[in-house]
């Protein structure tokens, strides 16, 4: 059998460019980050418009299929107008939620804030005359907690002062000077708007993009890249339906027991677990952690009632809520989650934490099935 056929030598060709290429990366590391942020930059209105479209799409295909579907089967007019009212109520229902949770959780934070700020002077006092009784009863030389003299009030009055006084200035500054206000207000319109089009037309687009994929692919490769898309669609609709209905019933059991026990703050720690339960294996310990500093300024001793009852709860949220509301809808091991979330948070922050999960899951699954499909072929079987 002839070795330089056509096919073996395009092979080589690729597995030649491919090096080349790699090598060229390794040596331009710098710059190709770079482009990276460049590109980010420029696409993120769309990137951020993808997102949208695909959160709104999930109420939106829930009403479609099952609220409004036999009443647009018997009239032509509710068909052709389920589409914009289905949307609309997707909106504003997401939109709804969002201005809602803003609404009760902000007055709460400033004022625990305020109340924290309050508290901190004589909390910190105690915590210092604490460690110096413990320094003395252990025989620890303790002089350099003596030369530490912070006027904590004076902080704290400034604090409440800013707060209470004129807390509209101050978030003012913080919105302009951590941002770009008018930069971000025009990326939030132009994602927006990108979302609503995507959703008001996405079958067409869906039938737009196949055809171009059959057009100019070979035919296999465009049925595997269909294939792709769908898997990917499946696995993060999935995932988001999941995780959002497991954070809402876990903050709702955490604000009813934090209620039952008198434990202070909390509609904000409660909003915060929920919050951070979105982030899969660390988002539980953030909103711990967070929840449990604040109170620990409040009561010390709530506080570590407050980690034991934020264990128990994890721990019946991962044997009962979690397999019932997500189970393995995304088919990805626990060890490959962590993977996930470590990467995609080292490289991407909050943001890759939480979309870690699904892209890893989709390369899990098309592994797998490459994995599978070698193994059929060589008619090996391996359980």
């Amino acid at each position: 059998m002839d070795f330089f056929n056509k096919r073996n030598i395009i092979k080589i060709l690729g597995i030649i460019f491919a090096a080349i290429l790699f090598y060229t990366l390794l040596q331009n590391l710098g710059d190709f980050k770079d482009f990276l942020k460049a590109s980010y930059s420029v696409l993120f209105p769309f990137i951020f418009g993808l997102c949208l479209a695909f959160i709104f799409n999930l109420p939106m295909r829930f009403l479609e299929t099952k609220v409004v579907h036999k009443l647009c089967q018997k009239s032509r007019i509710a068909n052709k107008l389920r589409r914009p009212i289905c949307l609309i109520v997707s909106v504003v229902f997401i939109l709804a939620i969002i201005i809602i949770f803003i609404l009760l959780v902000l007055p709460e934070l400033r004022i625990t804030i305020i109340a924290l700020a309050k508290e901190l002077p004589s909390q910190i006092d105690a915590l210092s005359q604490t460690i110096q009784e413990l320094a003395e009863q252990y025989h620890i030389v303790s002089d350099y907690f003596n030369g530490i003299d912070i006027d904590w009030a004076s902080i704290s009055n400034v604090v409440i002062n800013k707060l209470q006084d004129n807390s509209d200035s101050v978030i003012s500054a913080t919105i302009f000077y951590t941002s770009s206000f008018v930069s971000a207000i025009f990326r939030f319109i132009m994602g927006f708007a990108f979302s609503i089009y995507l959703l008001a037309a996405k079958e067409k687009i869906c039938r737009q993009a196949k055809r171009l994929a059959y057009a100019c692919l070979p035919e296999e490769a465009a049925d595997k890249l269909v294939h792709i898309l769908a898997l990917s669609n499946n696995i993060f609709s999935s995932f988001v339906r999941g995780q959002c209905t497991e954070s809402l019933i876990l903050g709702c059991l955490c604000y009813i027991g934090m209620i039952i026990f008198h434990m202070p703050y909390a509609l904000l720690i409660s909003s915060l677990v929920a919050v951070t339960a979105l982030i899969p294996i660390f988002g539980s310990f953030i909103g711990t952690g967070v929840g449990a500093l604040m109170i620990l300024l409040h009561n010390p001793w709530q506080a570590l009632w407050f980690v034991l009852f934020i264990i128990v709860l994890q721990q019946f949220e991962s044997n009962v809520i979690y397999p019932r509301v997500v189970g393995d809808s995304i088919g990805l091991p626990g060890i490959w989650v962590l993977v996930a979330v470590t990467l995609g948070g080292s490289l991407f922050g909050a943001i890759g934490m939480l979309i870690g999960v699904p892209i890893c899951a989709v390369l899990y699954c098309l592994l797998r099935e490459f994995i599978n499909l070698r193994l059929k072929n060589k008619k090996v079987d391996i359980a």
